[in-house]
């Protein structure tokens, strides 16, 4: 019961007290688009690494706080 009770606590402050903008969801989003971009970027290698001569391209391929501007 007290786990229970606990989970409809957290559930409940997740809903009405985090915000859309707070660090771990930014977080969430930039490690999904890093693992999308690397994917992209090292199939060469089975998603072990990205060859040397790609990983500018790979950085000014990513969005928002990971990439460089272009």
């Amino acid at each position: 019961m007290l786990n229970l009770f606990i989970l409809i606590i957290l559930q409940q402050f997740e809903t009405y007290y985090i915000t859309e903008d707070n660090i771990l969801e930014v977080f969430k989003g930039d490690l999904e688009k890093f693992k999308d971009r690397w994917i992209k970027f090292s199939t060469e290698y089975e998603g072990i690494r990205i060859p040397a001569i790609k990983l500018e391209e790979f950085f000014k391929d990513l969005e928002g706080n990971l990439g460089m501007s272009q």
